[in-house]
């Protein structure tokens, strides 16, 4: 069995690939404005179409070496170096600046979690015990990958028809020059809030 397998998303033909991960060739405009949330919710689809059969699992972004600084090799070899029989996840997010799940003000993402929180989707202790991670930057126990798809499916479910977090989540969110969703950003929580609710066992990147 394999340690770890990746799975690159491919929106554009001008961005150079990893050669050692699963490429996912998906339209850009089809990802229902998540990203690669998108295609967390499809994780377990991936493992099992491509036969995957390893001990830990992950999401990049095309971009991975352009964000981190490094590629997709050298993200397995950091992992499996550093990955001990006791870990449950591997957290590669390194942002000298880590931001609190109730601490992002200049935006609506706090009064967003604690709307989930009172509609019962996540633990509002959680929020307060969040392990930061932001960007999707997780790689994660095959096990567990279908207990955080079905908790990250509920909030989306919940975004979708709760009209109060609805309106919550119109305006956009301005980064790296663009405009985008703050569903996005939203969702980039969700790894680190279910992480301190269902006490998931997470190794830090040295």
């Amino acid at each position: 069995m394999k340690k770890i397998e990746l799975f690159q998303v491919k929106y554009s033909n001008d961005v150079a690939l990893d050669n050692n991960a699963v490429i996912i060739d998906f339209p850009s405009n089809e990802h229902q404005g998540m990203f690669e949330n998108y295609h967390i919710l499809q994780l377990p689809t991936y493992i099992s179409n491509n036969n995957v059969e390893a001990e830990y699992v992950g999401i990049i972004s095309e971009r991975l070496k352009e964000k981190t600084g490094f590629d997709s090799t050298e993200l397995i070899d950091k992992a499996t170096e550093q990955l001990t029989d006791k870990d449950d996840a591997f957290v590669y997010y390194t942002a000298n600046v880590i931001m609190p799940a109730l601490g992002c003000i200049h935006t609506n993402i706090p009064k967003i979690l604690i709307a989930l929180a009172k509609a019962g989707k996540i633990d509002y202790k959680a929020l307060l015990q969040w392990q930061p991670c932001m960007a999707n930057y997780w790689l994660l126990n095959t096990d567990k990958v279908q207990d955080f798809v079905d908790y990250m499916q509920a909030v989306v479910d919940e975004m979708e028809s709760n009209e109060t977090i609805q309106e919550l989540l119109t305006p956009t969110v301005q980064y790296r020059e663009q405009e985008y969703p703050m569903k996005v950003f939203v969702l980039e929580y969700l790894f680190g809030v279910w992480c301190a609710e269902r006490r998931v066992r997470v190794k830090l990147l040295k």
